[in-house]
């Protein structure tokens, strides 16, 4: 992780899974602040300020759920970028329909605004460990391009 920007994850979906992936690196201290796992729609919203209607009602599995958490994070942690996944891990019915296995993933630049997310659905009806461990590295990707794509701009601006 070797630039300017500081980041904290929010997990609901991945569980740590992103934030392993970040805490790997050696050095990792100088950019990573810290994460938070909130698994439960109660902790999205005490923990993160994400709207408790809308939690409560889309079942914590939104895009607008994860832009919350996201925003929250970086507030939490004071940093540049917050990142967040929401989502769920396997396929399951209930007496009204089907939820797919699905992922909401959110990054949140604070100190330019830009944002940047991303739908994941598996299609290959994955194991619950598998389609987690997936969006986690989606979502590790996902991120590196968007840091090494503003320093590529930051280089061209100087």
């Amino acid at each position: 992780m070797n630039h300017q920007f500081t980041l904290a994850v929010a997990e609901s979906l991945t569980g740590g899974l992103l934030s392993d992936q970040f805490v790997r690196i050696s050095g990792a201290s100088r950019n990573f602040c810290g994460s938070v796992t909130t698994y439960s729609l109660e902790s999205k919203v005490t923990l993160l300020g994400t709207d408790k209607e809308m939690t409560y009602a889309t079942n914590g599995v939104s895009h607008q759920v994860a832009r919350q958490m996201a925003l929250g994070v970086c507030k939490m942690f004071r940093t540049d970028i917050g990142i967040a996944t929401t989502g769920y891990a396997e396929e399951f019915s209930d007496n009204r329909r089907t939820y797919y296995q699905q992922a909401h993933v959110y990054l949140h630049h604070a100190t330019s605004g830009k944002n940047k997310s991303m739908y994941l659905v598996s299609t290959k009806n994955l194991s619950r460990n598998n389609f987690r461990r997936y969006v986690a590295q989606q979502t590790w990707k996902m991120y590196h391009e968007y840091v090494n794509h503003l320093s590529a701009d930051t280089k061209k601006i100087v």
